[in-house]
């Protein structure tokens, strides 16, 4: 009798890994595709319909912080955190009770080039949610109590957190300095700005660009049709159809200091890199993995070992510092070197062994460090892509077609890379102007002049 038992059992057992081998093979031979179009307004529209219980919305327009002239600089900081406030047609209360009642989550990023407002929530509840995304990204209407009494506050806040942030801070001073206008304005208005932007203003900014040839929608959890009649909706309701141009931004170099109270001093030198249409960045992002910009392999490890910048820089004294290499490519231009963090006064030998290895690369790389880097950075760009979901890719794509950029299959061009082309673009950018800035006790850090 035990073996019948132990007959039949197996018997079952066996149909249920056969069934569920089945189903996990059916299973993976469902592949979504994302889809991405243009609506006659000059719209780009990207969704991946994945049947999954949450969507993720994100309504994007080329105009952050480079778009910024005149009176309106440091105005995209207060649209930001007006974001949040009452609308045309829905009052802060009723936006947050809504949202926060189905769960949802509504927020506005910033970068120099974007202004992004995306929502997320369950995908039964997304009907609900997005006349409130709608209002939010495109329909402010900036009721001069609600600026006085809560974005003015809001703003100092900021304010404050920023003077708290020595790494921020020297991000900003650097772009200022490379840039001046254009990608040099800050993602932060100035303490003697705060007060200066008047609904009026801030409406103004608005209507000039957030226009519908300027912005994207993606989605994912949503399908492409529903997607794209909420993308007309929000057009039709809210936006002038037409483009808004911005002026090329020009690499200056030049130097720049901020002194602060910190017991660690910071530092970054750059020259002008690759912007996102440029061939030559990929090979100059595999350069950067030469140099050494990976996450440490191990918690709380010093680096990639195997990277020049921190053999260098750990060779030249015997105290804490840090360092990686900087890459930025914007759509017009970018920003290739790095950037340290010592004692302050350490930070000359520092900073010297850091130029004279970005020196050296000038001189060559071998094959060993190409593919190495190589590996490196396709390991980042998969592991990003892991964290990001299909929502970050949606949005890379997005973007590249608002900004008419066609290069092709990222991963591939990495394969393809040479040792040839690494060095040929490490002499074209670290052998150009440079640009500094350092922050906090810089009595001892070098000038430029005195490092190049």
């Amino acid at each position: 009798m035990k073996r019948i038992e132990r007959h039949v059992s197996t018997i079952i057992k066996n149909r249920g890994c056969a069934t569920r081998a089945a189903a996990q093979q059916q299973a993976e031979e469902v592949v979504y595709k994302p889809k991405l179009s243009a609506l006659p307004n000059g719209t780009i529209v990207a969704a991946l319909e994945d049947h999954s219980l949450l969507s993720r919305i994100g309504v994007i327009f080329q105009a952050g912080a480079r778009f910024e002239t005149g009176e309106y600089l440091g105005v995209t900081h207060a649209i930001r955190s007006a974001s949040s406030l009452s609308t045309k047609n829905a009052t802060q209360f009723g936006i947050t009770r809504n949202v926060e009642q189905t769960g949802g989550h509504i927020k506005c990023t910033t970068t120099r080039e974007q202004m992004m407002y995306t929502l997320d929530c369950r995908s039964n509840l997304l009907e609900k949610n997005l006349p409130f995304l709608s209002e939010m990204a495109a329909a402010g209407i900036f009721f001069p109590w609600e600026v006085k009494e809560k974005l003015e506050p809001q703003i100092a806040f900021d304010l404050q957190m920023l003077a708290r942030s020595p790494e921020a801070l020297l991000m900003e001073e650097l772009s200022k300095v490379a840039y001046r206008k254009g990608l040099g304005n800050s993602l932060y208005m100035k303490q003697c700005q705060l007060g200066n932007h008047t609904p009026e203003l801030m409406s103004d900014f608005l209507d000039a660009n957030y226009r519908t040839g300027n912005m994207c929608v993606v989605g994912t959890g949503v399908s492409h049709d529903d997607l794209s009649s909420f993308a007309k909706k929000l057009a039709w309701d809210h936006l002038e159809e037409g483009t808004q141009a911005v002026e090329t931004s020009k690499f200056h170099g030049g130097e720049q200091r901020l002194e602060t109270n910190d017991n660690i001093a910071y530092a970054a030198i750059v020259s002008e890199g690759t912007s996102l249409s440029d061939p030559d960045r990929v090979p100059l992002a595999v350069l950067q993995y030469i140099m050494g910009s990976s996450e440490p392999s191990i918690k709380y490890g010093d680096g990639p070992a195997t990277s020049r910048l921190v053999k260098a820089v750990k060779g030249s004294t015997s105290g804490p510092c840090s360092v990686t290499c900087l890459n930025s490519s914007f759509s017009d231009s970018g920003m290739f070197g790095f950037k340290v963090a010592a004692n302050p006064k350490e930070m000359e030998p520092v900073l010297r062994a850091a130029v004279k290895a970005m020196a050296e690369a000038t001189k060559g790389v071998t094959d060993e460090e190409v593919q190495r880097a190589k590996n490196q950075l396709k390991s980042a760009l998969l592991m990003q892509g892991e964290q990001e979901g299909a929502f970050g890719m949606l949005v890379t794509e997005a973007i590249k077609a608002v900004q008419k950029d066609e290069s092709g299959d990222l991963l591939a061009a990495i394969d393809s890379v040479t040792t040839q082309q690494v060095q040929s673009v490490a002499k074209r950018v670290i052998n150009t102007k440079p640009a500094m800035a350092a922050v906090g006790k810089t009595y001892w850090t070098p000038y430029l002049d005195e490092l190049m």
